[in-house]
C-alpha cells in the first residue's frame, strides 16, 4: 500500500505541475482536472485506468522527450498503479 501511495503521490504531483496553457495539456484538461483530485485515486476502474493511459500519460512526461522515451517512464507507473489497485479492490 505505501507503494502505491508514494506513486499515486508521484503522479499527481506531475499532473499538478502541468501547464494549462500549453496545448497539449488543455486538449485533455478534463482529465488533468479529474486526476489531480486525489480522491479520484482511491478505487481506480477501467475506465479511471484508460483514461489515465490514453489522456495524462502522454502529456506528463517532458513534451521535449521522443515518443518511446515518454511511454516507457510513465507506463510503469500506472501499470503498478493498477496492479496494486486491483489487488485491493
Amino acid at each position: 500500500m505505501q507503494h502505491r501511495n508514494e506513486l499515486v503521490n508521484e503522479v499527481i504531483g506531475d499532473i499538478l505541475t502541468l501547464d494549462h496553457e500549453n496545448f497539449r495539456v488543455r486538449q485533455h484538461l478534463q482529465y488533468v482536472e479529474k486526476f489531480k483530485n486525489r480522491d479520484n485515486w482511491q478505487v481506480l476502474s477501467v475506465l479511471d485506468t484508460n483514461e489515465i493511459k490514453d489522456h495524462i500519460s502522454p502529456i506528463i512526461a517532458p513534451f521535449d522527450d521522443d515518443e518511446f522515451a515518454k511511454r516507457f517512464r510513465i507506463n510503469p507507473r500506472i501499470l503498478d498503479m493498477v496492479t496494486l489497485n486491483l489487488s485491493f479492490s
